[in-house]
């Protein structure tokens, strides 16, 4: 979420804070207030789960990535730890070259370059399989990596999905929103309008419920001013 929107959605939590508190006088003086609290109260439960949404799309496709990454290097170095060992008996100059690798380099690899190298490996090992045994490397664990490759790749496709859920996690969000920012600007403050002077308490709670609190970081908006009854609501109506 941004800060923007965290700030409104400190500001629709303490909305429905208030709802909830004065619900049972509100619902006799005012007929339709319980069911726009409760549609007010649906609209937030949407907000919450849009933004759990959004943040676990980023955690689990990314540790999904990374796991697959640390587990294709492991196997990836032993194999051509033994590749590299046996062409330096046999003086091979491209296949040591070619296999001169360490995890610090891999690990910085972008995503293509790091599979295609693990493919080229895999390629000399099943080239020299018979020769790299008794180096350490056999035909099961050429198969293991091979099977790392595969994961590693699919879980590039993790990521794009993950991309795919955020996005539309964070077009939810915003439509979820304004849906709601509408519903107060539309009805609710509209309607507090009746018991301003009715019930001036009730009313001065409603409005400082209203104002958006400065999370850091947004634009045009400040720090909460103390309760007050003549204090404006975000986005209020002009009286």
């Amino acid at each position: 979420m941004t800060n923007r929107q965290k700030n409104k959605r400190t500001m629709y939590k303490a909305v429905l804070a208030w709802c909830n508190l004065y619900l049972p006088t509100l619902k006799t003086l005012i007929g339709a207030f319980e069911d726009m609290a409760a549609e007010f109260a649906d609209l937030v439960k949407q907000i919450d789960t849009a933004a759990a949404t959004r943040n676990n799309a980023n955690a689990g496709t990314y540790e999904t990535r990374d796991a697959a990454t640390e587990s294709l290097i492991d196997v990836l170095i032993e194999v051509a730890g033994a590749l590299f060992a046996y062409a330096s008996k046999k003086k091979l100059a491209d296949v040591k070259s070619m296999t001169d690798v360490r995890p610090s380099k891999l690990e910085d690899m972008p995503k293509v370059e790091l599979e295609q190298k693990a493919k080229d490996i895999a390629d000399l090992a099943q080239k020299y399989t018979a020769e790299i045994v008794s180096f350490g490397t056999t035909a099961e664990k050429i198969t293991e990596l091979n099977t790392m490759i595969a994961a590693f790749s699919t879980s590039e496709d993790a990521v794009d999905t993950g991309v795919g859920k955020r996005m539309g996690a964070v077009k939810s969000l915003g439509s979820l929103i304004r849906e709601t920012d509408a519903l107060l600007v539309e009805q609710f403050d509209k309607t507090m309008l009746n018991i301003k002077r009715t019930n001036p308490d009730i009313y001065a709670e409603y409005l400082a419920a209203r104002t958006i609190y400065d999370r850091g970081g947004s634009q045009g908006q400040t720090p909460a001013p103390a309760p007050a009854a003549k204090t404006a609501p975000a986005s209020a109506p002009a009286k």
